[in-house]
């Protein structure tokens, strides 16, 4: 078993990039909209996609390799931001990666095409149309979600399907689609629906996206890898890895990110999220002008179903330069890994 790294010094140009990407996650974690510009879905301009990875060490894949079910299935991610309650990863993983926002690639990179969100995980591997579709053999029970002009009437047929929660419900959840002309309103709705029914269970939301193929992998906008920090003498070793890994295959050198779990109030919560909107443009010029509207949201999510009791599981992802791996501690990685 690979022993966790020591404090080293990363190199001060990933140090220097390191922090930049801590910001713009951080930014995009607390940026509450309802809609991105010309009235974009806001997971194009806020919060962020995360995917937790097992162990490769020893392994023949890569983490950020598409799943093995390869073309007969889309890939999940979770959707994660400020309003949502998040606390484990898919599986209880100890790590994973982040990548950039859907139309905020690099033009050498793999461009993400959204297919569908279930709000609560609906088991997609054993779904059909790639995991966005029926569940096995029962199609009456689980068909598309409800997407109206009107999204408070979207996200009340939504716990009227699917309350109380239950979380072994899997078979009976509906994914709501990302593709087509309605995806802004359709992803809105979601949203409503993933805040408040993010209070009630600890089960991850599946924010699934077209896959990739093996060869195109290295192609893939991985923005970080991370590790939970609760988990770190399991979880930072695995990140450390993947950075080299990443490094060595793709040639793209990467920031491992901390990740920290908060459980906060609910109350003072909804007393301050009105006032978070972060200066998104110093990241993303394109938002320079950028209104900051959720009103609409705020009044779906409080209306389609009564508040849970206790804790918000907050989010905060944030770099520090002795998790990272040099070029010379790369390499033992990599060697002690292959041995």
């Amino acid at each position: 078993m690979l022993a966790m790294i020591g404090p080293v010094q990363a190199s001060p140009e990933l140090d220097k990039y390191g922090k930049e990407v801590e910001k713009k996650v951080t930014l995009r974690y607390q940026a509450y909209v309802q809609s991105c510009p010309n009235n974009r879905p806001a997971y194009e301009c806020s919060g962020l996609l995360i995917r937790g990875v097992g162990d490769p060490r020893g392994k023949h894949f890569n983490a950020w390799d598409p799943p093995r079910k390869g073309a007969t299935h889309d890939t999940s991610f979770s959707y994660v931001r400020i309003g949502i309650s998040f606390e484990r990863l898919a599986y209880a993983y100890t790590n994973g990666y982040i990548v950039s926002p859907p139309g905020q690639e690099q033009p050498d990179q793999l461009q993400l095409q959204p297919t569908c969100f279930y709000p609560v995980d609906g088991a997609s591997d054993k779904r059909s149309d790639k995991g966005c579709g029926a569940y096995e053999d029962k199609k009456d029970s689980s068909a598309p979600c409800v997407v109206s002009s009107d999204i408070v009437t979207g996200a009340k047929a939504w716990f009227e399907a699917h309350s109380p929660i239950d979380d072994k419900a899997y078979d009976k959840r509906c994914a709501f689609s990302l593709k087509g002309p309605d995806v802004t309103e359709a992803f809105m709705t979601a949203l409503a629906v993933v805040e408040r029914a993010s209070e009630k269970t600890t089960v991850p939301n599946d924010f699934k996206v077209t896959s990739w193929t093996a060869e195109t992998a290295g192609a893939l906008p991985v923005e970080a890898f991370f590790y939970n920090d609760e988990d770190k003498l399991i979880g930072l070793p695995i990140a450390q890895f993947n950075q080299c890994r990443f490094k060595h295959v793709t040639g793209r050198e990467v920031p491992i990110l901390r990740r920290v779990v908060l459980l906060l109030n609910l109350e003072p919560f909804e007393h301050t999220i009105e006032n978070v909107n972060p200066p998104l443009a110093e990241v993303y010029p394109a938002l320079k002008d950028m209104a900051f509207e959720h009103g609409t949201l705020r009044a779906a999510v409080k209306s389609i179903a009564p508040r849970a009791e206790g804790l918000m599981a907050y989010n905060s992802f944030s770099y520090y330069s002795q998790d990272q791996t040099g070029v010379q501690r790369c390499s033992e990685v990599l060697s002690a890994a292959a041995g």
